[in-house]
């Protein structure tokens, strides 16, 4: 199995942790690629890596492109190195039938091969080249004029728009089709209409011709407001996708204990107690207190480490 990632120093950190949380999981080893903004900054993490006992190999290539037109990404919580997805067929070398690509924020939950199997098997039966979870379906009623307007601006026929923190390519058909290219072309030639960056080009170029991801293989974690139990995600999750603006390692995000998964994986790397970024101090104390006084912050595994850890991080500059 060979899995890639798309990334800039940003994200090492979090690339590390999904690549660990993989290794944990799966039953045979796999290879990684990490196609990165600044390679040399990851160094330190890939001579951790490849001591893993289900790491192969691990890969890592610099971004290299005369390409700078890349849209959407002021004051956005993702940068350029979303993009990246569309150039992987300039950094493969070696021959590869299919490959997985993965968001850095996706941590493995458990075994996920098994059903990537299944989804590769049923691509080559029904001759599709991709393979994604819906995440939004168009409906059609005077309450989805926000929805509308996504599948009117992207020019969308099939009402089906998928999410691309995880997806299964084949590598063989995209290069006969030609498909990187024609997908870089029709980025260039819908600038004006992309919202969510390269997300929106994947959509509007295969129109929901793709073959849908069981949930359990992208499993929408959203920590803003839901909860699960462990036990639920335990025993239905093999890859937990942490979508949106808050992720595990904000204050604001840490605070749900389903991110745990996250800043377990974290502290077994030995990186410290707790991952914590914050780049808004009134914010992150707001966060802090009002975590307090709800006592989320004593639902978590290590309270005590959180609160010191997220003190740290609202005096870095």
């Amino acid at each position: 199995m060979n899995f890639i990632y798309a990334i800039d120093k940003n994200y090492n950190k979090q690339a590390c942790i999904s690549i660990n949380s993989l290794n944990e999981n799966v039953n045979e080893q796999i290879s990684v690629l990490i196609i990165h903004q600044d390679p040399v900054t990851f160094d330190r993490y890939k001579k951790q890596l490849v001591e893993l006992v289900n790491i192969k190999s691990i890969k890592v290539v610099k971004f290299q492109s005369d390409w700078n037109n890349f849209p959407e990404l002021e004051k956005a919580h993702v940068s350029e190195a979303t993009y990246y997805r569309l150039f992987i067929d300039e950094y493969i070398e070696e021959k590869m039938d299919f490959y997985i690509y993965l968001d850095a924020d996706v941590i493995c939950v458990n075994n996920p091969l098994n059903e990537i199997s299944k989804t590769i098997n049923k691509m080559v039966d029904l001759d599709i080249s991709i393979a994604a979870r819906t995440e939004n379906v168009l409906v059609r009623n005077k309450n989805t004029i926000d929805n509308l307007h996504m599948f009117e601006n992207l020019n969308m026929k099939s009402g089906s728009y998928f999410n691309a923190g995880v997806m299964i390519i084949d590598h063989n058909k995209f290069l006969k089709n030609n498909t990187y290219a024609k997908l870089r072309r029709h980025l260039e030639e819908n600038v004006e209409n992309i919202k969510y960056w390269d997300q929106d080009v994947l959509n509007s170029y295969f129109d929901g011709k793709y073959v849908e991801l069981i949930e359990q293989l992208n499993f929408k974690m959203l920590l803003t407001s839901v909860t699960y139990p462990n036990s639920y995600l335990d025993a239905n999750v093999l890859l937990m996708h942490y979508q949106g603006s808050w992720k595990p390692w904000s204050i604001r995000g840490a605070l749900n204990i389903n991110s745990n998964y996250y800043q377990n994986y974290y502290y077994t790397l030995g990186f410290g107690k707790y991952h914590i970024l914050n780049t808004w101090r009134l914010d992150g104390l707001f966060n802090i207190i009002k975590g307090i006084l709800n006592f989320k912050v004593f639902k978590l595994n290590r309270p005590f480490s959180f609160l010191v850890y997220s003190l740290k991080s609202l005096l870095k500059k």
